[in-house]
C-alpha cells in the first residue's frame, strides 16, 4: 500500500508537469501573435497531466527578414550530442535517454523564453527539475504587467484544448495571431 507521502510525492510531480504544459501552450500563444508556429501532432494522452506541445517550426516574417527556425531539428541535434557525452561517458543507455529526454523540454522551455525575451517578457518561476516547474510561476509582459499562475493556466489551457480538438482533423497545427486572438475573445466572453 502506498504511503500518504508518496502519493503526495505523485501528485507534486503531476501538478509540475501540467504546469510544464501551461506555460509552454501560454508561451506559444504570445510567440503567436508576431509569428507563425506550427505544431505537430500531440503525443499520446496521458491518464493524469497534459502532454508536452511537440513544436515543429517558428516562422520569423517581417520586413527585414524571413527566417524558418525548425525546432525538432535543432532539439533533435542537442539531444544526440547530449547523448554521444553521455555514451562517452559509459552511462547506463536507459538513464542517458531518460536524462536526455527530460533535458529536450527544459531546453524548448528555455527557447520559447529566449525567442519572447526579444520581445520585452520575461518568465519567471521558482523551481524547475526534471518533472516540470513548480511553486510561483508569472510572466511579467512587455508593458510591465504581470500575468501569474492562475491566468497562465487558463491561458495554457485554452491553447492545449484547442490543439487537442485540432489534431483529429489535421496533420500539423499552425498557430498564429488570428487563431490567438479568436481563442482569446471566446475565453473571455465565456
Amino acid at each position: 500500500m502506498e504511503t500518504l507521502s508518496h502519493v503526495s510525492e505523485k501528485i507534486k510531480c503531476i501538478n509540475e508537469r501540467t504546469q510544464l504544459s501551461y506555460l509552454q501552450c501560454s508561451l506559444l500563444a504570445f510567440i503567436s501573435m508576431n509569428r507563425r508556429v506550427v505544431v505537430g501532432h500531440l503525443k499520446k494522452p496521458s491518464k493524469y497531466s497534459n502532454k508536452f506541445i511537440d513544436i515543429q517550426k517558428v516562422f520569423f516574417d517581417n520586413d527585414e527578414y524571413s527566417f524558418v527556425f525548425n525546432v525538432q531539428s535543432f532539439l533533435a541535434k542537442r539531444a544526440q550530442e547530449r547523448m554521444s557525452s553521455y555514451n562517452k561517458k559509459n552511462s547506463s543507455g536507459k538513464w542517458a535517454l531518460r536524462k536526455v529526454r527530460s533535458q529536450k523540454k527544459r531546453e524548448c522551455i528555455h527557447l520559447l523564453e529566449d525567442i519572447l525575451f526579444e520581445d520585452g517578457f520575461v518568465v519567471m518561476y521558482d523551481t524547475e527539475n526534471r518533472e516540470g516547474i513548480g511553486g510561483n510561476v508569472f510572466i511579467i509582459l512587455p508593458d510591465g504587467s504581470v500575468m501569474d499562475k492562475v491566468m497562465i493556466k487558463r491561458l495554457g489551457q485554452t491553447i492545449w484544448n484547442y490543439c487537442e480538438v485540432e489534431k483529429k482533423d489535421t496533420k500539423e497545427i499552425i498557430l498564429n495571431n488570428g487563431v490567438v486572438m479568436t481563442l482569446l475573445s471566446r475565453e473571455i466572453t465565456n
